[in-house]
């Protein structure tokens, strides 16, 4: 499958992306008889009492602790969303496009003795994060080019423009210091790593001064002076001006701030899909977990394909 039939497969779910941009113009009952007629089946997700025990020792692992029934939910929550965009990753033909993901796939048939599709899926899930990880990267890549096919390039600045205004704490200058510094050598000279009119950041001020003195500076207000014995002489800083962080404008950023927003679409994007997704797949798990999830079968596929 060459990458324009993905993408072909891909614009058959359009109510994903006008959910996302907040234009619903094709109805859920159209798309799942869009997929139905195409006679592309859905298909099912186990999640197995093995898939929930690695769950569970991986929380404890890194949490030192057993999961609380909101957390465990949380996880198989997680679990299902992610099985279902590996096998729609599988089913769009996706992993035809990564030489890579195809060898490794390749390799768990022979080597761990994968014959069906779910036990496939079970292996990349529980053994292969190089799978999972470039098949997630390719699939967001996929959705966010389709969704960013959809719009203008006004539309795409507009947008990037109202990301900065949401997160304009994290596009802000460094405090800067301007200082007087002076290095008398254990020889007797006088030397200055700092000219007198520069306005640096502490992260500048780690190239040039040692790291003692650039930690005092660290909360430091102007006119205090340090002092710092270092190897070969002494350092002596004054501080003659501080100016405090502020908010860059968007058109010093712009080209962060829409890789940010990118990224961020990507995920969002990529999580939508999924969610979106659920509804075409039976999700199958363990009757004692099921009241701690959404995501569960409420119907045999028969009976769906009925509605």
């Amino acid at each position: 499958m060459d990458i324009a039939c993905v993408v072909h497969a891909v614009i058959l779910r359009p109510l994903l992306f006008f959910l996302i941009i907040g234009v619903s113009l094709w109805s859920g009952d159209y798309l799942w008889n869009a997929l139905r007629d195409s006679g592309e089946p859905a298909g099912q997700v186990l999640v197995s009492e093995q898939a929930v025990d690695r769950l569970k020792q991986r929380f404890y692992k890194e949490r030192l602790r057993q999961a609380t029934p909101e957390e465990l939910g949380a996880m198989i929550e997680a679990f299902v969303l992610e099985s279902v965009l590996m096998k729609e990753a599988l089913r769009l033909g996706i992993h035809l496009q990564d030489p890579v993901v195809a060898q490794r796939i390749e390799k768990n048939v022979a080597f761990l003795g994968a014959r069906t599709e779910q036990e496939l899926l079970d292996t990349m899930l529980a053994n292969d994060p190089v799978i999972k990880g470039r098949l997630l990267e390719r699939m967001q890549a996929l959705l966010f080019s389709q969704w960013q096919a959809n719009g203008s390039e006004s539309a795409m600045k507009q947008r990037i423009s109202a990301y900065y205004q949401d997160n304009k704490d994290r596009y802000r200058s460094e405090r800067r210091f301007r200082l007087d510094h002076q290095w008398q050598t254990a020889q007797g000279a006088t030397l200055s790593f700092v000219g007198p009119g520069q306005m640096l950041s502490l992260s500048n001020l780690e190239k040039l001064l040692p790291e003692g003195l650039v930690a005092q500076l660290d909360g430091s207000a102007a006119g205090q002076t340090f002092r710092h014995a270092g190897q070969g002489g002494v350092h002596q800083v004054r501080i003659l001006e501080i100016v405090p962080p502020s908010s860059l404008p968007l058109a010093r950023v712009e080209a962060r701030v829409a890789m940010d927003y990118q990224a961020f679409m990507r995920k969002q994007l990529t999580a939508a899909y999924a969610e979106e997704m659920c509804r075409f797949y039976d999700i199958l798990l363990p009757v004692q977990y099921r009241s701690l999830v959404k995501h569960k079968a409420e119907a045999p596929r028969q009976e769906l394909a009925n509605l």
